[in-house]
């Protein structure tokens, strides 16, 4: 961070809204909702969040796409193909699949939308920015090695991964379907518990998920 950027805080908006209506609400204020790193950091690496603990669950900005057909860890995303999520019906266009991601097992894309539209109505997601997590830890389990660029768990030896500290950690539960397009949302901090360290997707259509919503702000 150079010296002329300023640190990020968390503002909660002391409002409950599903995801499409939060980003509505932080819009027209001319913020965003708060990246899964900055959630992270406050989470997990400072005491940040006992400022907002009645913010938790919350959103974060971005969204998980995998398409798992064939099963888990299937044949990946194919060409061509856009992602429709078998709960909400949300799409993640084929045009926005990185060539790299294509064909490849289990990868899956963490993606920060520039826009979210309804078209015919259709949810469309359209990205700032993509990275692709070729090792992306989903579902119950012991969890993952935290990835130093989203904050999500990738895959990591066993026997590694129990010799690592709570705080390296990471545990991504979602939806067990195998395409989705999916925002993902973090859980208050709770010390001696591992609810500080999930990131989840959501379990029902987003209707019916009304979490905390909070913008980024420069921190004073």
């Amino acid at each position: 961070m150079s010296a002329t950027q300023k640190k990020l805080d968390i503002v909660s908006l002391n409002k409950k809204a599903d995801y499409l209506e939060a980003r509505k609400l932080v819009a027209a204020i001319g913020r965003k909702l708060p990246s899964n790193v900055l959630h992270d950091d406050h989470l997990v690496r400072t005491d940040e969040w006992k400022k907002n603990e009645d913010l938790y669950p919350a959103w974060a900005r971005e969204l998980i796409v995998r398409d798992m057909i064939g099963g888990l860890g299937g044949f990946g995303f194919r060409k061509g193909k856009d992602v429709i999520d078998q709960i909400t019906g949300w799409i993640y266009p084929a045009s926005y699949i990185p060539a790299e991601a294509i064909g490849i097992k289990g990868a899956s894309l963490f993606v920060d939308p520039a826009d979210i539209t309804t078209e015919n109505g259709k949810v469309i997601v359209h990205p700032a920015s993509v990275k692709i997590l070729l090792d992306l830890v989903a579902g119950e389990g012991p969890g993952g090695k935290v990835d130093p660029i989203t904050r999500m768990p990738v895959y990591e030896e066993r026997g590694t991964l129990i010799t690592l500290p709570v705080s390296e950690r990471r545990f991504f539960q979602t939806v067990k379907n195998y395409q989705m397009v999916e925002p993902i949302f973090r859980l208050s901090c709770q010390r001696d518990t591992i609810w500080g360290e999930s990131v989840l997707g959501y379990f029902n259509p987003p209707k019916s998920d009304k979490l905390g919503v909070a913008i980024e702000a420069p921190m004073d």
